[in-house]
This record gives structure tokens, sequence and C-alpha cells, in this order.
């Protein structure tokens, strides 16, 4: 069994996933609460007039490094079972990874007239290293008891990593900002208030080691930075998610007021949209329990590794820190910025007709020097989806990092939504480099009880049959149908 420390497993984790968007949900014209995170202006002239998310969760791994084989583990045969121990595709080349796990609390979203509203309150962790050498990979795999890499001197640069786990309330507003004949034009945002539980970065310019045995390492310059900190409310800060979205429409929506009387009590539907948005642009400043390290040409012999106790993010940060000298090759801090994993995205959704659409999504990751942050993974989707107001299905096939290829499926049942976008992890015998799921448990209130009150004067006037004295049927649409779609 290897000996796996808490650094260890911390790069493993790094190391262990790519972003998932929940890409069969997020573009659904029902999408509701899930799809402020893909675009806030999605809250506004939603088909939903009221959502409210009782409980939710996503778990999202993917890995490019660690991976169980398919010899040893087969999902539909094993589940259930202990997991066998994990191999590594050690194969020369630079390794990189996301993690990002929430649990939704209550949340809900409002779409009235021209505006739409949103609150929502979350625990996230995210975590994520790009360009992580095959050599401190391997290290952190196996330990510095892989003597194949000992007596080696490694020069390695430019490779960062970001963990961070925080709580996340964010407040939602959209509106129409110009509706004329056949288009309708939509903006939103959503700010965050984030509260800091977790953090630890890296930022690695250039690091040239060697290691010796299994227990000792000589560092012969080290030149970065590390920050970390730990407890509830060790840090604060702020964040924001902005969008917009442009719809042709299939009717004149000169005057259209969704989900009002005046406006008909319905929602209009519109040939083709397009979207586009900044995600996650903020950052936490840990300044609580925190410690933060500016490392210049550092050099260090780490004596003894293997006996080091490292029990939290804490311990082994001051760990680490304990090696070198303070004020000569290392400058300390009490505070540090960790930042959000930025990404710019651009949605187009096209209607089919009889209900079916075709979305399809880009997502680019970035990030600005300098900043302790993980890196959002690149995604390119397209996803056909079958929509109904109480039922739904979508698939999507996706390239992650435009090269790796996942197909998804999401299930929409009225309340409950459930969904995959790696769904051959649960289906194949492939070798396991991730699974993902998400769920959410909603309320979703289609139609403004406004529209349900039919007045006395409204009933008495309405028009009789001449025979028997019956009153003639009120068409549908005027009593306000959802969507004006009759069921």
């Amino acid at each position: 069994m290897k000996r796996i420390s808490l650094t260890t497993l911390a790069l493993v984790c790094l190391l262990s996933a790519y972003g998932q968007e929940n890409l069969g949900i997020a573009n659904s014209n029902y999408a509701g609460t899930n799809g402020i995170y893909i675009n806030p202006s999605s809250i506004v002239d939603s088909k939903v007039f009221l959502d409210i998310n009782l409980i939710g969760a996503s778990a999202f791994l993917h890995n490019d490094y660690v991976y169980l084989s398919k010899n040893d583990f087969y999902f539909p045969r094993d589940i259930g079972k202990a997991f066998p121990e994990p191999l590594d595709k050690y194969n020369g080349s630079r390794k990189y990874g996301y993690i990002d796990l929430a649990a939704h609390a209550p949340a809900f979203t409002l779409s009235i007239g021209d505006h739409g509203f949103g609150f929502h309150a979350d625990l996230r962790s995210v975590t994520g290293a790009y360009r992580v050498p095959q050599s401190v990979a391997k290290f952190a795999f196996e330990g510095l008891a892989y003597s194949p890499q000992h007596l080696t001197e490694f020069d390695e640069n430019n490779f960062f990593g970001n963990s961070m786990t925080f709580a996340e309330f964010g407040l939602s507003y959209g509106f129409i900002f110009k509706k004329l004949r056949k288009e309708l034009w939509t903006v939103g945002i959503t700010g965050k208030y984030l509260v800091g539980i977790a953090g630890a970065g890296f930022d690695s310019r250039q690091a040239q080691f060697e290691v010796l045995d299994g227990e000792d390492m000589v560092v012969y310059n080290f030149d970065g930075e590390m920050g970390y900190a730990q407890g509830w409310n060790s840090g604060r800060g702020i964040g924001a998610d902005i969008g917009f979205t442009y719809k042709r429409m299939l009717e004149d929506v000169t005057h259209y007021s969704p989900h009002t009387k005046s406006g008909g009590c319905r929602t209009a539907d519109y040939k083709w949209k397009f979207g586009a948005s900044l995600l996650d642009v903020g950052r936490i400043r840990f300044n609580r329990n925190a410690t933060h390290q500016e490392y210049s040409t550092a050099s260090t012999t780490w004596e003894s590794y293997d006996t080091t106790a490292l029990s939290d993010v804490n311990s082994t940060g001051d760990a680490v820190s304990g090696q070198f000298v303070e004020g000569v090759d290392v400058v300390t801090t009490n505070q540090y910025n960790s930042w959000l994993p930025m990404a710019g995205s651009i949605q187009f959704d096209y209607n089919l007709g009889k209900n079916f659409y075709l979305n399809s999504t880009i997502i680019q990751g970035f990030r600005l020097p300098g900043m302790l942050t993980s890196m959002r993974p690149n995604v390119i989707s397209v996803t056909p989806r079958y929509e109904r107001m109480r039922f739904e299905v979508a698939m999507p096939v996706s390239l992650v990092h435009f090269q790796y290829p996942q197909f998804g499926l999401m299930l929409r049942l009225n309340n409950l939504v459930i969904g995959t976008d790696r769904l051959s992890t649960y289906l194949f015998r492939w070798d396991v480099y991730g699974a993902d799921i998400y769920f959410n448990l909603k309320i979703p209130i289609f139609r403004n009880p406004a529209c349900n009150n039919r007045t006395k004067s409204t009933r008495s006037s309405a028009p009789k049959s001449k025979k028997g004295g019956k009153k003639k049927k009120v068409n549908s649409a005027n009593d306000c149908p959802a969507y004006g779609i009759n069921y």
C-alpha cells in the first residue's frame, strides 16, 4: 500500500477532475435555478414562472492521470464494493484537472413581466491544477519512494493549482431591455457574497529539485508563491456572473409581457437564441488563520520527509514553509487572495419545432497572470433535447478541453432533475477516469397564480348559446394556459 500523505492526496485530487457544467439542464427553457450558473439572463422570460429549488447536489470527477482499470472495476458489476487500487498514466505529458463540487440549498427564480429575480445559496468546493509536470505528479501519486526518479535533478516550471471551499450566497436580477417586432434582448447579473472555509494554492514559476531516496529531498531553486488557510469565515469575498441573451422570436413581441394577465398569461417561443456570459469573476481574501509566502530562489534540504506529520491544510503548509529561511528566501504575510475559476461562455439554441431543440455551448476558462486560482476547463458541447412542461430529456455530447469526448443523459420529471454528462462511466467496461452525477428536487410553478383568478364579471359576461342557456366555451388562449400549450 502506498503511503499517501495529505499533500499527496491533495495533489491527486487536483489532478483528478475536469469541470462539469450540467449541460443537459443548463440551457433548458425550464432550467429555472439551474440556468443562472451558465447565464444569469436566463431567468428573464423563463417558461417557469416561479422555480423553487428545495435541495440539490453535484459531484463531478474526471481524470487524465489516475484511473481504475477496466480489468479491476466495472460499475454495473462492482457498485457498492470497495474501490480497487488506482493506477496512473505515466506517459511523459503534463497533467491537469478540475473539480467543482456543490451542495445546493433552497433557492428560487421568478420570471414576471420584463423582469427576473433569483436567490441561491451553495456550498462549493473548487479544486484545479494545470500543467503539472510528470515528475511532480508521479511523486504525488507514489510518494518519494518511487526509485526510478531518484538521484535525478528536475527543472520544472510554470505549473499551478488552487483549492478553495466556501459558502456562496447569490442574488440575481435580469430584465428585458429591448423588444421590438420579433427581437427580444435580455440581460442579467448575479452578485455573490463568498465566505471562505478552507483554501490552499500554489504558483510554481520555477522548481529545481532532486529526490535522493524515500526520505530525503533537495530543493536547489524555487521561485513561486503559496497560500493556505482553514476555518469557517477564514476569508470573505465577492463575485459576479453577467450575461445577455438575444432571441429571434416566432411572433411580434413589441407588447409582450410574460407571465402577466395583461400579456395573456403566457410566454412566447423563439426560433433561435444566442447568449454570452462571463462567469465566476471574483475572489476571496483569506485573512484569518491564513498564511501567504513568496519564494525567490529558495533552497533547502528536506530530511526524513516520510516522518513529517501532516494532518490538515495548515500543518501541511507549515511543514513546507518551515523548510525555508524566513527573510532570506521567503517572505511571509497573513493574508492572500484566492480567485474563482473565471470563464467566458457562449450559447446557441435552435428551435426545431414540435418541442425539439438543439443547443451548442462553448466554455473557455482563463487565468490572469499572478493569480492563485484554478482554471476552469474548456468545453464545447452539442445537446439535443425534447422538452415539455412536466417532462424533458436531453443527451449532451461534449469535448472536454476540446479533445476528450463524453456523452450524457438528463431527465426532468416535473420536480426532479437528474443527469450526468459522463454516462459511459456507468454503461461501458472502459478504464474509469471519472464519473459525475447531479440532481435537484424542486417545486416548479409554471403559471402566475393571478391568472387563475377569474372575476365574477368575467364569468357572467361569457356568451351563452341559444339552446338551453348554456355558456359558450371560452377559448383556452383566453383562459391563461401555460405557454399557450393546451394539455
